[in-house]
């Protein structure tokens, strides 16, 4: 979706948001991800900035920290993927310099 957007494929983007939404409905592993690109398709339907996506993205991702980053390895044992793991922060979530 974010490619999409970067290279103004805005027909692209709609279809990669509506299927991320279709395919990970709520209690459905991998929603959170849903709800992720929705908060950066939201701002961005409103704004057309990319960096102000990001700002918003960046509050969801810290408001849900555990959830996000659950299957990357920052959320102890279940998902570990050893000492080369990245302890990943919510700014690193979205590609767009927001500062």
């Amino acid at each position: 979706m974010l490619l999409y957007i970067r290279q103004g494929m805005m027909t692209e983007a709609q279809a990669a948001y509506d299927t991320l939404q279709k395919d990970f409905p709520e209690g459905k592993a991998g929603h959170i991800y849903a709800e992720l690109a929705k908060a950066f398709w939201q701002e961005y339907q409103s704004t057309s900035d990319m960096r102000k996506s990001c700002v918003q993205t960046i509050k969801f991702v810290t408001a849900n920290q555990t959830e996000v980053f659950f299957y990357i390895g920052n959320s102890g044992e279940d998902y570990y993927h050893g000492w080369q793991s990245i302890d990943y922060k919510p700014k690193d979530i979205c590609p767009f310099k927001t500062d």
